[in-house]
């Protein structure tokens, strides 16, 4: 059986091309005039939000709940991990390595970018901004 890609390729220029052998077997289409209907209804839907003004206190509580987002802090929560025990793995090629045997306490959680975190990247970053200057 050949498809209708390669019946298309195989007309000669004095041939009309025929809409229902372009029509591919194994997709299902939805009709012009279903969609037609639902794209109306989308643009009025559109159209009637864009008509209803927003009250005062409306938006004022649109504008402070824009502010608070905005101040929002990202404070991301992990549980730690504690090295239990160690192994010996032996590899593919004979090579062997100790692995460290990891457990994750779950009753624990931390703040991985906490106060701690932050004083030691600014101790780092002014160090490589001496660093920076001094090699100029």
């Amino acid at each position: 059986m050949m498809s209708n890609f390669k019946k298309f390729l195989i007309m000669t220029e004095n041939e009309q091309v025929n809409p229902d052998d372009l029509i591919v077997q194994g997709l299902s289409t939805t009709p012009i005039d279903e969609v037609e209907n639902n794209f109306d209804e989308s643009m009025e839907d559109i159209t009637n939000e864009q008509e209803q003004e927003l009250s005062d206190e409306e938006k004022r509580a649109f504008l402070i709940q824009r502010i608070k987002d905005r101040n929002n802090n990202f404070h991301p929560v992990k549980h730690p991990t504690v090295t239990v025990g160690t192994h010996i793995e032996t590899n593919s090629f004979g090579l062997k390595r100790e692995v460290k045997d990891k457990v994750v306490l779950t009753s624990i959680t931390i703040n991985q970018f906490d106060d701690k975190y932050r004083k030691a990247r600014s101790r780092k970053n002014k160090l490589a901004r001496a660093s920076r200057k001094a090699s100029r």
